[in-house]
């Protein structure tokens, strides 16, 4: 019985010495942690293998270690990294591998390179977490993508972007080509701006713009895949210039609803569709032509323009909107897609039909032959002389 009891407590000491071993263990461990930072003649410091949600509190932490000269930042993923001007003594910013989020906040970094004061690994990628992406941002989003490669792309369009206008670096295509967004709706334009390099998408609604050629024609507008340029004074659109814009494109997407257009360049237009469907291409032209003074009392241009909005009705928008102006002679207001444009523009039929001039022509023939044997009747009961075509037969 004694025995018993000494092994029973001979078990109960020893697990309690080992749950004071794995205490002080633990204590020894979050020592060895608050130590540097209680430390602050630091000089160097390294966060290494760190998956962090919430990365700004790397340069919160970091204003404790004022002696701080190089920091080293090695396979770290961190979506927020704030200025480090609160470590005065910093002179150089390390950063290897690992992930950092690419948005415009990390612009001081580059600025950091520019003047020695940072490094940062090819090999270093864009970080995006997982769980703040759908699968459209996860397609075209920075993750995965050179760290250096994005904020360059950031970098070059604010420096491109021309004011009043704003510009968004929003994310990567699988061509690696930037999407860049540029935004200058109601800012008084009269033209087209000058917009950054490979711009995806720029929207001008509300200005005074009268001549959109510039977006069939310039370098900078190569990379558009849509534009919006409602509520302009937009009145012609040049069918040849469209036409070689378009037609070697995937997918354009031009929106021009309440400008002042009458017609289009619709031989040009329905040469692009059949052309991208004789090719089997999987995208086509988008078009935004609701509220213009459309032109019905031109059968030529309505015929053609409705044959388009019937046949390519998913590629055009708000067909509910694109009507006959309200000076049209006919059907004045009502919605082009409704018309009756056969009855409309129905053809009179000619004065004369193929049939009308046989006749005719038949008739005067037969006239001058009764006229003809009338003359020879009254030369042979005169003078007695027989016709020329009777002297002429062998029978006479």
């Amino acid at each position: 019985m004694i025995r018993c009891r000494v092994m029973w407590y001979t078990a109960v000491i020893l697990w309690m010495a080992f749950v004071v071993a794995a205490l002080g263990t633990q204590a020894r461990t979050q020592f060895s942690r608050n130590e540097s930072a209680n430390n602050p003649d630091t000089k160097r410091s390294s966060l290494c293998h760190v998956i962090d949600h919430q990365g700004d509190k790397h340069a919160k932490m970091l204003s404790v270690f004022p002696s701080l000269e190089d920091l080293h930042i090695v396979d770290c993923y961190l979506v927020h990294l704030d200025r480090l001007d609160n470590v005065k003594n910093l002179h150089k910013l390390n950063i290897v591998d690992g992930g950092l989020g690419c948005e415009e906040d990390k612009l001081w970094i580059l600025d950091w390179i520019d003047l020695g004061r940072a490094t940062v690994s090819n090999t270093t990628t864009c970080y995006v977490p997982s769980f703040s992406m759908n699968l459209l941002d996860i397609k075209f989003s920075f993750n995965a993508h050179p760290f250096l490669v994005c904020m360059g792309y950031h970098k070059n369009t604010q420096r491109e972007c021309m004011p009043p206008c704003k510009c968004d670096v929003m994310g990567i295509k699988e061509n690696l080509f930037p999407i860049i967004r540029v935004h200058c709706q109601v800012a008084g334009l009269t033209e087209l701006p000058q917009i950054p390099r490979y711009t995806t998408r720029i929207n001008v609604t509300g200005n005074n713009i009268s001549d959109m050629s510039m977006l069939f024609t310039h370098e900078r507008y190569r990379h558009i895949d849509l534009i919006t340029l409602d509520h302009n004074r937009i009145s012609h659109m040049d069918g040849k210039l469209f036409y070689n814009f378009v037609k070697n494109r995937s997918d354009i997407g031009i929106s021009l609803s309440h400008n002042t257009l009458s017609t289009l360049p619709v031989r040009e237009i329905r040469q692009v569709f059949n052309e991208a469907v004789q090719e089997g291409e999987s995208y086509l032209p988008h078009l935004g032509l609701g509220n213009n003074p459309w032109n019905c009392d031109d059968c030529d241009f309505l015929s053609e323009f409705q044959a388009i909005l019937y046949y390519q009705s998913p590629m055009v928008t708000s067909l509910i909107d694109i009507r006959c102006s309200d000076q049209s002679a006919n059907n004045a207001g009502q919605q082009i897609i409704t018309l009756d444009v056969k009855s409309q523009c129905a053809h009179e039929p000619p004065l004369l039909q193929p049939i009308d001039i046989l006749n005719i022509c038949m008739g005067i023939l037969l006239l001058l032959i009764i006229l003809n044997f009338l003359h020879n009747f009254v030369q042979y009961r005169r003078h007695g002389n027989l016709p020329w075509i009777i002297t002429k037969l062998p029978c006479c």
